[in-house]
């Protein structure tokens, strides 16, 4: 047991708690040698896996990567058709959950979950050393299947251990689905190093629903429960702890460190949290250099920005865009390895990260936007959405946003509201946005989605992003009209913002 061997090394004095019972690191190791024993019975390989946070969540991840089998958790959240895509798509021989599949030709029980074999006739052949395939939804909605080694994840594991010692994060508690490769790598496999004690109970117990709903109640029921010293958050989540704190629920004063990532985090939304104690961190990653890149620390971190590079990371910026030099991902399942990519010109061996960035002479990296959503507004001032859309968004009442103002004289926004607002609350909401955002970036006028006109065309992904040019397809007329009645009115009236409130 090459992988776990080395691994226990550290690990030894680590535990793994579901929430209502606790294990040692060897009993850990027991467990593990069970999946392994029946991967072996049933001639597994290519291993996906859809079950809950707990023990044999990490007893079967565990397993995969001490036999080097190819693993493909899959969230919860995904949905069926997904699913069965993901199957195909990765070649996958064995499924461990409870699927309904019309290619099921057989069938092992161990424990309460049913291990699958799977009918494929796929002749894929998957990069040479691949450990894990994690899937993203993406932009398409459709998963793209990302392989990467099992040495990247526990080398980003280790630099993560290493940057952080010192600060006595003993307990964690994961809050996201294990099978996210944020938590799967900087939540468990970090903190089996780190010899913590690690609380992975399902989700519902820490109040999270699929990917986006969520019980705040419940949450802060879980935090005073296990009094964890450090957890990582998505920002909506961040939100909702900060507005929970706001109206005077009581926050645990356990934790120790909040990380914050998977989107971009408003700089408001840090200081509000700041204001209540919270210690939040935010970081920066991207699934094709194999999760966490950068990351704020106790002591060296600065608001605003997402940390420092991380030692084990090559990167410089061109032409604003941040390039990863020899980035961790070994390919694609459907296409040649990505770390061939020669787009801007860039030498091989390297990766666009489609992120555009700034860094300071410290050192600390401010994300700033996606390059392709970049517009140039009639001023000729160069605008990243997603920096106003993180503002919107750290409004409770705002769910989503997208922002469009490419040659125009007025920016507009597209709101999906939270909950059932009104149109009062809403346009207090985008007040106190262009109150915090210099003229250029405000908002001139805006409007609420239909929520089932965006589901049914797949505007949001799976895992709750916002697809903006599918957006701007469906709701294409509405943008115009705001287009054409704010340069209306900024044409009678140029020094006076704005906003208007008209629902669709």
């Amino acid at each position: 047991m090459k992988k776990l061997a080395a691994l226990s090394e550290q690990a030894c004095s680590a535990t793994i708690s579901d929430g209502e019972q606790s294990w040692d690191f060897g009993a850990v190791e027991d467990m593990t040698n069970q999946w392994r024993s029946i991967l072996d019975e049933c001639g597994a390989k290519v291993v996906a896996y859809q079950l809950p946070n707990g023990l044999d969540w990490v007893a079967l991840n565990l397993a995969l990567l001490d036999s080097d089998r190819v693993a493909v958790p899959i969230p919860d959240f995904f949905t069926a058709s997904q699913v069965e895509n993901i199957l195909t798509d990765c070649g996958a021989d064995t499924f461990v959950g409870e699927p309904s599949l019309s290619n099921i030709n057989a069938t092992v029980l161990f424990k309460e979950y049913s291990l699958t074999k799977l009918s494929t006739s796929s002749s894929l052949q998957l990069p040479p050393h691949t450990g894990l395939i994690t899937y993203t939804s993406g932009s398409t909605g459709t998963p793209k299947g990302i392989c990467l080694s099992w040495e990247t994840l526990l080398e980003t594991a280790q630099t993560l251990n290493s940057e952080l010692a010192g600060n006595e994060l003993k307990r964690h508690l994961s809050v996201l689905p294990l099978s996210l490769l944020l938590e799967n790598t900087a939540g468990l496999y970090a903190n089996l190093l780190n010899g913590s004690q690690l609380i992975v109970p399902p989700s519902k117990d820490v109040g999270l629903t699929g990917s986006s709903e969520l019980d705040v109640v419940q949450l802060l029921t879980a935090l005073t429960k296990y009094q964890p010293h450090s957890i990582i958050l998505v920002p909506a989540l961040l939100l909702a702890l900060v507005t929970a704190g706001e109206n005077g629920l009581s926050i645990p004063s356990c934790l120790k460190f909040v990380a914050v990532g998977g989107a971009r985090v408003p700089e408001s939304l840090t200081l509000r949290a700041q204001k209540l104690g919270i210690p939040v961190y935010e970081g920066y990653g991207l699934t094709e250099c194999g999760s966490v890149i950068s990351l704020n620390l106790p002591g060296k971190s600065k608001v605003g920005t997402a940390g420092r590079l991380l030692p084990h990371v090559d990167a410089f910026i061109k032409n604003g865009q941040l390039i990863v030099r020899h980035p961790k991902l070994l390919g694609t399942t459907q296409s040649a390895p990505s770390s061939n990519n020669t787009s801007d010109n860039t030498p091989d061996h390297t990766f666009a990260t489609g992120d555009m960035v700034e860094q300071d002479d410290q050192g600390f990296l401010r994300i700033n936007g996606r390059k392709g959503s970049v517009f140039i507004t009639a001023y000729g001032r160069n605008l990243s959405p997603e920096w106003i859309e993180s503002e919107l968004t750290a409004q409770l009442e705002i769910s989503h946003a997208a922002v469009f103002g490419e040659a125009s004289t007025q920016n507009v926004a597209l709101l999906l509201p939270r909950g059932e607002p009104s149109h009062a609350q809403i346009s207090a909401c985008v007040d106190r946005v262009n109150a915090s955002l210099p003229d250029y970036a405000q908002i001139g006028a805006w409007r609420t989605m239909c929520s089932h006109k965006l589901n049914n065309a797949n505007g949001i992904t799976g895992n709750g992003r916002t697809r903006r040019a599918v957006i701007e397809k469906i709701f294409d007329a509405d943008i115009q009209q705001m287009f054409y009645q704010t340069h209306s009115m900024a044409d009678s009236q140029p020094n006076k913002t704005f906003i208007t409130g008209n629902i669709l």
